[in-house]
Formats: C-alpha cells, structure tokens, sequence
C-alpha cells in the first residue's frame, strides 16, 4: 500500500537533510515512482547534488543510505548492502505485476514453433548434441515466450526500434509484433529469439561501478557463436529504420 502524499513528503524533507550530513553537500531530493532506474543523481561542482529515487527508498535502513551516498560520491562501488536492497527491492516493486497473456502465434509467425527449434538446436540441459553447429551451447532455459503488445497506429514514428526484450522478475521474453509479418524473415524472428532466451541462460552481472552489463563476455562469446550472427546483425542494420517507422 503506498503512503500517504503528506507522509511522503515528510519523510522526503527528512530524508534529503540526512542525505545532506552524510554527503556534506546541498542535496535536493525528489522522489520518483518509476521502476528503473530505481536511482538516479546528478553532482554539481558548486557542491549541490540533485537525486532522485524511488520512494519505496523512503524507509531505507541507515547501512543503504551511508552505502548510497559512498556510491553517488565515488568513494567506492555500490557494495553488497546497497546491491541487495536494490534488487530486492526491484523484485519487490515487480511482483504484484499481473503477468500478461501469452500469445504465441501471430498473423505470420508462430512463437512457440520457432522457439522450439530454437531451444532445441541451441540450448542443452546437459551435454551438447551431436548434430549442433555450435561448439558452445548455453543451458536450456525454461522462459515464457510472448509477442509484446501491438501499439496503436497513432504512435509516432522512431529511428530505432528493440525487437525483444527480457524480463528477469518475470522470466518473459517479449518479441516485438513488428516482427510479425512476411516481410520479416523467420530466419530474423528466430534469431531474436535465441538472443532474448541467452539472456535468460546468462544472468547480467553487475561491475563495481553499479551498472549492469547484460552482455557479459560469456554472452558474447555464446552469441558470436550463433551461425547466423553475421546475417542477422546486417539484416538488422538494414532493416532496422524501415520496421522503426511503419
């Protein structure tokens, strides 16, 4: 249940003078209630420091907050403290989310067929078979698999567009419904496929600076393996504009 506004912006005032004597700057804090990123600052050489951050943060324990301000001030990593209320934290936020519907086969291409042959010739829950062109597989993993929602014809028209998308809290891997057509190689769809399904095989790591690196060297390497990998990063590149805006 969220708090009160009034509540909330009591425990903000108080919040922003601590994080002011901790940090020995002029903090003007703002609570957000976005889910990513839960954290976000900007430092100023004239001493002040804007943060904004989730107001779920609002009740952090002191050991979060002293590990925070070291974080944003540079005087380390985020730490393990910091590192686990975040995540908690984020999978908190997520698991009153409703799931949403599978949907598997589109107008053109069927999800469920091609993740099948997907998981199937690049994925082993054990050792690697035979027939594989691959010489590294990455464990099976056990995603549900979805078109994402198809967008009104109304939404503006963009440069660039992201195919498909993996959900750690809710193990999902969403495939763009642009990809849905006949114009769109299964080839393409496949591929996508096997690229949001390694991301489930191999969890992102987190560097000491606080960022995610989703493409580890472990996935790169799995990745470049792929026999269409070349084909498909320029199928991409050509195509990608094209897909964006219609």
């Amino acid at each position: 249940m969220r708090k009160p506004e009034h509540r909330l912006e009591t425990e903000r005032r108080a919040l922003e003078r601590a994080l002011s004597r901790l940090s020995s700057l002029q903090v003007e804090l703002a609570f957000h209630r976005a889910r990513d990123p839960l954290v976000r600052y900007r430092a100023f050489r004239s001493g002040r420091l804007e943060l904004r951050m989730h107001e779920a943060l609002s009740s952090a324990p002191s050991e979060v907050l002293h590990s925070l301000v070291d974080w944003v001030l540079k005087r380390g990593d985020r730490g393990e403290r910091l590192d686990r209320h975040l995540d908690s934290l984020a999978v908190e936020l997520r698991r009153d989310t409703a799931p949403p519907p599978i949907l598997l086969r589109g107008e053109v291409h069927d999800l469920g067929e091609i993740s099948g042959e997907v998981l199937e010739r690049h994925f082993t829950p054990g050792r690697a078979p035979a027939r594989s062109p691959l010489t590294l597989l990455a464990p099976r993993p056990s995603s549900a698999i979805t078109w994402g929602p198809r967008r009104t014809a109304s939404a503006k028209a963009r440069k660039s567009i992201l195919f498909g998308s993996y959900d750690p809290v809710l193990d999902l891997v969403r495939v763009h419904p642009r990809l849905d057509r006949g114009d769109v190689p299964r080839r393409f769809v496949a591929f996508v496929l096997f690229h949001e399904l390694l991301h489930a095989a191999i969890p992102a790591q987190r560097a000491p600076s606080g960022r995610v690196v989703h493409h580890t060297p472990t996935f790169r390497r799995y990745e470049r393996n792929h026999p269409d990998w070349e084909w498909a990063e320029s199928w991409e590149r050509e195509n990608i504009r094209r897909l964006a805006s219609s």
